[in-house]
């Protein structure tokens, strides 16, 4: 099975990208490799994507896939709780990185979620494009969401328990550089300025964990807090004297130079630890966001 989804992606890398396409190509090609063997499975009712891949108006290469599965009330338990895996299984090699999230080998992020059917009736939803749905005709009759519209603003109110330091660092450090162009393809400078300054907190609380501080004791002193190879790192993710804030180049710049450090400083506390670094899948995502980022420089 490895094998054959492979060769597919072989197949993908193979085509000519001279010029820069701004739809998610690669996320289609895995879906349309993966549905037909989703359809395989009866007790799937409908599958759906939610997110910027079902809205080709936000829709690009740097999207994830956030597929989401109804599972038919008396097989839910049986397929979802105890054989998720064969649901997977076409995917070959996956990273779960939090409980309903994976990177691929190719670093493309999938976030999922299944429901009993009853659950989905007439269920409130931003937007979603059905990729299968076997239910009779008129369901599910999703409803969209009220207080959502394009392009106006959306508030959160999530709140995020960090417990592990390392564990979360890793996780966030490998989402992150699985969306990292995200905001160059909207051509939003803005968000992607927004975006590299959440990276450079990122680092800093790294780097306040690593001194053995609490983040953010003292943040007007920081010379009193970190040491001179933590403060000369922070400053190398800045913006450079010839570079504006608010140019696309320069902030895929400052981005690759804050991931660097990002991951320098992730694999050093591994060691500080005394434990294996996932290497692989944070070379596979790094080689990814620099590959999508390069194209802005």
């Amino acid at each position: 099975m490895n094998k054959m989804f492979n060769k597919l992606w072989n197949k993908i890398k193979g085509e000519n990208t001279a010029g820069m396409s701004a739809k998610p190509m690669n996320q289609r090609e895995l879906l349309d490799y993966w549905l037909p063997f989703l359809a395989k499975i009866r007790e799937i009712e409908l599958v759906w994507l939610e997110g910027s891949l079902a809205n080709s108006d936000r829709d690009n290469p740097a999207s994830d896939i956030n597929i989401r599965f109804a599972i038919a009330d008396a097989s839910y338990d049986k397929l979802w709780e105890s054989n998720r895996k064969k649901i997977f299984k076409p995917l070959g090699n996956v990273l779960p990185i939090e409980r309903f999230s994976v990177v691929t080998e190719h670093g493309i992020l999938i976030e999922f979620f299944a429901y009993k059917t009853s659950e989905v009736i007439g269920k409130e939803i931003f937007e979603w494009e059905f990729l299968l749905n076997r239910l009779p005709e008129g369901q599910p009759n999703f409803i969209s969401a009220p207080g959502w519209e394009p392009n106006v603003k959306w508030s959160h109110n999530d709140k995020v328990a960090f417990s592990d330091v390392l564990d979360v660092s890793t996780t966030q450090l490998l989402r992150r550089l699985s969306l990292a162009s995200t905001p160059f393809y909207y051509e939003d400078a803005h968000s992607a300025h927004r975006t590299l300054e959440v990276l450079k907190t990122s680092l800093l609380r790294i780097l306040y964990y690593r001194e053995g501080v609490r983040p953010y004791a003292r943040a007007n002193h920081l010379e009193q807090v970190l040491s001179p190879e933590a403060l000369e790192q922070y400053e190398y993710v800045q913006f450079q004297k010839h570079e504006y804030a608010f140019d696309h180049s320069a902030i895929a710049r400052a981005t690759l130079r804050t991931f660097n450090m990002l991951i320098k400083n992730v694999k050093d506390m591994y060691e500080q630890a005394g434990m294996e670094a996932p290497d692989k899948w944070i070379q596979i995502a790094y080689q990814k966001a620099e590959k999508e980022l390069n194209k802005f420089i």
